[in-house]
């Protein structure tokens, strides 16, 4: 039986992925979900930081947003509350809570009205 010893690191995969054919199917599961794991870790970082940067600022969390109620939201861009919760999925500045609170992003909102008036 294989020991913790006889598996090879990420690191040593990535150098030589041969090596990953050799391996018993139970550690290509495990290390395929590890990775899966921090693939959508890396890829929610990344997306924070490209929706949260402004241009010429560094990309960490503006301090003075704020997260709007739909209310809020949608007075602001001149729609129903009903309209919103329909397109919360497609706009880029829609906070999801929980699997029914939303909230929207105001620094989000205002860089989203910006690109839509030209």
């Amino acid at each position: 039986m294989r020991g913790p010893a006889a598996t090879p690191t990420l690191d040593q995969l990535a150098a030589d992925p041969v090596r990953a054919h050799a391996l018993p199917l139970e550690i290509v599961m495990a290390l395929a979900l590890r990775c899966a794991a921090l693939q959508a870790t890396l890829a929610a970082r990344l997306t924070q930081a490209l929706l949260l940067s402004r241009e010429g600022e560094p990309s960490s969390a503006p301090r003075d947003d704020r997260l709007l109620t739909p209310q809020e939201a949608s007075a602001i861009l001149n729609v129903r509350v009903r309209w919103l919760y329909r397109h919360a999925p497609r706009l880029p500045f829609t906070r999801r809570l929980s699997r029914k609170r939303l909230r929207f992003s105001e620094v989000g909102l205002r860089r989203y009205l910006e690109t839509r008036r030209g």
